[in-house]
């Protein structure tokens, strides 16, 4: 350095960071050009006459003023005793206690190298290799020859890391030991098995938002977390597509990197639409190339423009691509579907208000019904609500009507929704009209004990096999869930003031003859007044009656 202070060679000269010199003092007997340094100001190169003049305090090295008068340090030979144990032979005196490695974790970094994290307790280096979990522990030797080993230099009780070529999947243990100065070796450290089982990263938190919409083209930002490092690949498709595979995204999905410390991911993904809507889909991949078991599918739906194929109730549709009531290009919606009025419903179906508010397009049989039972039915496997066809909802119907023992005609599909996650499929809700009380309760017993087997023999499976046998066949199994109480729909009794809520309740029948005694009063007070009424007339007007009759001639009373 230049424009120093001190121009000495027994002091250490630095520039600090405010531009101002820092001169400190070399150890005395450290060796000097022209002898040793004093240690101590004025900072000064002497030459030494003894070789106390060269002590440079360190017990474990030989200090000696030669005969040109400069000093020599050489290191005490390995073993000599000295203060607190015995010389290492690199002129420190060495408790005699080995090194010893702590290992704090074994984690993977890409697909080809892991990192092992932990300190040794001496300065010096460590040395770490990666072996399965099954192979047996190495001596150090052993450990230092192998060719995927690897080394670092460390300081005492300081974190190090260091990074270990591997591959494969599977249980892992990572072996390392640490090396003092004197090359002392201490024993190897083990760490615990970490299992690397093929398993991709789970991703979770997925959101989607609007970008931009091109002539042809839309860009749609993606966002979302997994639980390891690694990337992430992300596939968009029109909402009408039936959900990928795991196979399909990886293959056709962009690649985003995971963010290594905050596993996060983020990815602008351009689709060649411009109308309607689409869905996201993620699958995650870990740095030995596992996928994630399942397809992380984004919470929303992200709508371009609205049209009636986009899959999503929007526009002016009463539900999803139907009920636009002035037919302005989408089709009005059948029977099951949501309606703002019948105005939105198909030939042959009204827009029956139920007692929750909703509006469902319903046959006039269902529609006009007092009571119901629902329940939610899922298909798992590899099937989308769009997969469900008119036929297959008829067989269902009939497959339902029987088990209830009503008629077809009043039993409704009213929605049919995908299944996103896990086994997939599509969850069926469905209405069971009845004509009382007693009979809901019936039904809703004869459902709840409806639980359809794993297998091709189940009701419904055998129902679908013959209408929709290439639907059935995507079917892995079928289940039934969510038995609700008898309600009332608010255009039935409701409107001339019975309950419309009975859920939760065992004494249906109780209720109906509650209404039924609650009508018979009011019907015995209007026939109560009507008579009052005829007989107050009758008093009043009695005399004039028996006047009023005619004459009879004397010759006719003969």
């Amino acid at each position: 350095m230049l424009f120093l202070l001190w121009p000495q060679q027994c002091t250490t000269d630095t520039c600090l960071a405010n531009n101002t010199c820092s001169n400190s003092l070399m150890t005395a007997g450290t060796t000097c050009s022209s002898g040793y340094c004093t240690g101590s100001f004025p900072a000064a190169c002497m030459e030494c006459t003894a070789d106390a003049h060269c002590d440079d305090g360190y017990e474990c090295t030989t200090d000696t003023c030669l005969a040109n008068n400069t000093c020599s340090h050489s290191f005490v030979p390995q073993h000599t005793n000295c203060s607190v144990g015995t010389c290492n032979g690199a002129g420190a005196c060495d408790d005699g206690d080995l090194p010893a490695a702590t290992l704090e974790a074994l984690t993977q970094a890409d697909a080809e190298s892991m990192v092992v994290q932990g300190a040794c307790n001496e300065s010096g280096k460590v040395v770490c290799f990666v072996a399965d979990a099954g192979d047996a522990t190495p001596t150090a030797t052993t450990l230092a020859a192998s060719p995927t080993a690897s080394s670092a230099a460390v300081t005492r009780d300081v974190a190090w890391n260091i990074t270990i070529l591997t591959s494969g999947d599977g249980s892992k243990r990572a072996h390392c030991f640490c090396e003092d100065s004197g090359g002392l070796q201490g024993d190897v450290t083990t760490s615990a098995t970490q299992a690397f089982d093929g398993t991709g990263p789970t991703v979770a938190n997925v959101t989607a938002t609007l970008v931009s919409v091109g002539d042809s083209t839309s860009v749609v930002s993606v966002h979302g977390v997994s639980s390891e490092k690694g990337s992430v690949h992300v596939l968009v498709l029109a909402s009408s597509e039936r959900p990928p595979r795991v196979t399909m995204v990886g293959m056709q999905g962009v690649a985003a990197a995971v963010s290594p410390t905050a596993l996060t991911f983020a990815a602008d993904v351009t689709v060649s639409l411009v109308t309607g809507s689409v869905r996201v889909f993620v699958v995650g991949r870990d740095g030995f190339g596992n996928n994630s078991t399942d397809v992380a599918a984004a919470a929303t739906v992200v709508v371009l423009s609205p049209t009636c194929d986009d899959g999503v109730a929007n526009g002016q549709e009463s539900d999803v691509d139907c009920g636009v009531a002035d037919g302005a290009g989408c089709a009005l919606c059948e029977s099951g579907r949501v309606c703002l009025s019948s105005a939105n419903c198909e030939a042959g179906t009204l827009c029956t208000t139920t007692a929750a508010g909703s509006g469902v397009c319903t046959p006039p049989a269902v529609a006009e019904a007092g009571f119901f039972v629902s329940m939610t039915v899922t298909l798992a496997g590899d099937v989308a609500a769009q997969d469900v066809t008119r036929g297959a909802r008829t067989a269902l119907i009939n497959q339902f009507a029987a088990q209830a023992n009503v008629s077809s005609a009043d039993v409704l599909v009213t929605s049919v929704s995908t299944v996103v996650g896990g086994s997939g499929g599509v969850a069926l809700a469905l209405k069971v009209a009845v004509p009382s009380l007693s009979a809901a309760a019936h039904a809703e017993t004869a459902l709840t004990t409806f639980t359809a087997m794993s297998n091709g023999t189940s009701p419904l499976l055998s129902a679908l096999s013959t209408a929709e046998p290439t639907l059935a066949s995507r079917i892995s199994s079928s289940s039934s869930s969510d038995v609700s109480s008898a309600y009332q729909v608010a255009s039935s009794l409701s409107e001339y003031g019975a309950t419309s809520d009975d859920s939760n309740n065992d004494s249906g029948d109780g209720d109906q003859t509650v209404l039924f005694i609650a009508l018979g009063a009011v019907a015995a007070i209007v026939v109560g007044a009507l008579v009052a009424w005829m007989v107050m007339s009758c008093k009043s007007g009695g005399g004039k009656t028996r006047n009023s009759q005619p004459k009879v001639s004397p010759s006719l009373k003969a």
